[in-house]
């Protein structure tokens, strides 16, 4: 279990690439984060005397865009040094939540930085949903590049049968993506929060991630989503 979980051990100079690249990232969409600010009361301009304005329109999407695609490029320009490995899965995992803290965090650095406010367009929770939706459709668009240890299909230089333990490997891979897809959409038309989901499973929030992400889910744990999800969305629901 140890080694299923390593960590991934990238050089030096890959490391360091990432990092300028990442660095170059967050000087773009800090500006356009910036852009967006209103000051505390709703109204833009009336600090130090400056002239009277109009309050300013609120852009919740506009903000969803610039925040998606902060979390997407800074996902991609490391996840895109990641090798093919069984541990690939449990990687990503560790890369959307880091990415995600990251995004959050700056943020929160803006705000204070400016003394303005991204919340007068929407609401953090809103924000953090902007940034997981993106994370997880990288994550996605990994496995259809074929990137996701997945059962390899025989070469057509190589004539040799599948095995049927291979067939099931490739069934139970797909079964748990989908099952990923589905929670997913059961949790948005929830309305609950990650926080919120965790707790009433009695789990953590990353533990939640890595179910949205395509890990195993414990047979206790889908019929504790079952039910939870059943109660709010007032139908019956299973995994």
């Amino acid at each position: 279990m140890a080694e299923q979980n390593k960590n991934i051990n990238l050089s030096a100079l890959v490391s360091e690439h990432i990092a300028d690249e990442q660095y170059a990232i967050e000087k773009r969409c800090w500006v356009e984060l910036h852009g967006m600010l209103a000051d505390f009361t709703g109204f833009a301009g009336l600090r130090l005397g400056a002239p009277p304005t109009p309050p300013q329109p609120k852009l919740p999407n506009k903000l969803f865009k610039i925040l998606a695609r902060y979390a997407g490029d800074l996902f991609r320009c490391e996840s895109k040094y990641y090798p093919k490995s069984d541990r690939l899965e449990y990687w990503l995992s560790e890369l959307v939540i880091k990415i995600e803290r990251r995004v959050m965090d700056s943020i929160g650095l803006i705000e204070k930085q400016s003394f303005g406010t991204l919340a007068y367009h929407a609401t953090r929770d809103e924000m953090r949903a902007a940034v997981q939706s993106s994370l997880l459709k990288q994550c996605e668009a990994i496995v259809k590049q074929g990137r996701f240890p997945a059962v390899r299909e025989p070469s057509a230089s190589i004539d040799r049968t599948i095995t049927e333990a291979e067939i099931q490997q490739k069934e139970r891979i797909q079964f748990v993506h989908s099952t990923a897809h589905r929670l997913e959409a059961l949790l948005k038309e929830s309305q609950m929060t990650n926080e919120e989901v965790a707790g009433a499973i009695g789990i953590s929030v990353r533990s939640l991630y890595r179910h949205l992400n395509g890990g195993a889910i414990r047979k206790a744990n889908r019929k504790a989503y079952g039910d939870l999800l059943s109660q709010k969305l007032g139908r019956k629901v299973t995994l």
